[in-house]
């Protein structure tokens, strides 16, 4: 699990049996060296990606932080996780998705900068 001790990476811990939590201290996303190195390393078969720069409006402010979580991080992870055979779950906010569109992957905004550091391809 990337992100493990944010909001929604420490819930998730509690409910995920038999698996390994690496905070943003420990591995950061934006890190893709490091990514393909842990995973090398753990040998997950499911990577949960709960990391997240998530502070919306800071997000006007400081895009290039927000981007190197959001966008590129995002991006490490699967890229990562594709080459190594890994399956992986990523988790994204209603500022980007509202749920309501089909096909489930269409973007909805850009919803402001956190909207458009999410790309998606589908």
């Amino acid at each position: 699990m990337l992100g493990a001790g944010g909001q929604l990476g420490s819930d998730l811990a509690q409910l995920v049996p038999a698996r390994v939590g690496l905070t943003r201290e420990q591995l950061s996303v934006a890190d893709a060296p490091g990514l393909r190195a842990a995973l090398e390393q753990y040998r997950p078969e499911m990577v949960f990606n709960c990391a997240a720069y998530n502070p919306v409006d800071r997000a006007e402010t400081e895009p290039e932080l927000a981007m190197s979580v959001n966008s590129d991080g995002a991006f490490n992870a699967a890229a990562a996780c594709r080459s190594l055979g890994v399956g992986l779950v990523h988790y994204s906010t209603n500022f980007v998705f509202d749920g309501r569109l089909e096909p489930a992957l269409r973007r909805v905004g850009p919803g402001g900068a956190a909207g458009r550091l999410r790309p998606i391809e589908g």
